[in-house]
């Protein structure tokens, strides 16, 4: 089905009612059944929040630009770490890190099969890193379940340092993925349930905006910075996360359990 925004702005009030009590039914309200919506006209107040300049306004009255700037950064780093180890990870896997033979640019870009069989199961611990985050957040909520992450991540990272054989290589590298790929939903997260409903999708668009950005330097630096030293993609990686962790906290509030606006 639409969304209950989508129905209402389309004078389906009856649908969009019965969605919304449907969402706090499974968000364990009790009184889901109570829920009403009904029409508001906009009054001139209201239209000033409308557009880019109208929602920084309206955030910067709210007192939230330092939450705002701290998500994007954040944002923007969780997803530049995110693909710098996935575009570094089957190099690593496929060419090693241990051995000084130069590796030509074709080598580089062939792979053996046992390769994108390892790719492949790695792939698969990222839909499950992300479900295992959706429950540690309600239970220990948002900020702690990413600083988890985040710190487990780094940990991840500092044992390929060392020369290893390559099962301990694919371990590893699983458990950044399975990490990564959590860390990567702070944006959606937090802007969701930071913001009220007025300037939301501002703050999620302006996110993932920074986010792309992010994508794409971290695709650059990933191959460019592979090049000169293997060992270097990781300590960029571990620069991420920390910044990261400093910008978890800077927030200053914890969102399980509030009331969202």
């Amino acid at each position: 089905g639409e969304s209950p925004r989508f129905d209402a702005k389309n004078n389906n009030l009856d649908r969009a009612e019965s969605t919304v009590q449907t969402i706090a039914k499974l968000n364990c309200n009790s009184e889901y059944d109570s829920v009403k919506l009904r029409r508001v006209e906009n009054t001139d107040d209201d239209q000033e929040t409308i557009g880019y300049w109208g929602a920084l306004r309206f955030i910067h009255a709210t007192g939230q630009l330092q939450d705002l700037a701290v998500i994007v950064i954040a944002g923007f780093t969780a997803i530049f770490v995110y693909y710098i180890i996935s575009y570094a990870m089957p190099r690593f896997l496929n060419e090693g890190y241990c051995t000084n033979e130069k590796v030509t640019l074709k080598q580089s870009c062939t792979f053996h099969k046992s390769v994108l069989f390892e790719l492949g199961v790695i792939s698969l611990f990222e839909p499950l890193g992300v479900i295992v985050a959706v429950v540690l957040m309600e239970i220990i909520g948002r900020k702690k379940t990413f600083q988890i992450s985040v710190i487990l991540l780094q940990i991840a990272l500092t044992a390929l340092y060392f020369c290893v054989n390559k099962t301990y290589s694919f371990i590893f590298f699983t458990a950044s993925k399975f990490f990564a790929a959590q860390i990567g939903f702070i944006p959606f997260i937090l802007s969701s349930e930071y913001f009220p409903t007025e300037v939301r999708s501002f703050v999620l668009s302006g996110g993932v905006a920074f986010q792309r950005i992010g994508a794409c330097i971290g695709i650059a630096c990933s191959e460019f910075v592979f090049n000169i030293n293997p060992r270097l993609v990781l300590l960029l990686t571990q620069v991420g996360g920390a910044v990261i962790s400093i910008c978890l906290c800077v927030l200053r509030k914890e969102t399980v359990g509030t009331h969202i606006e």
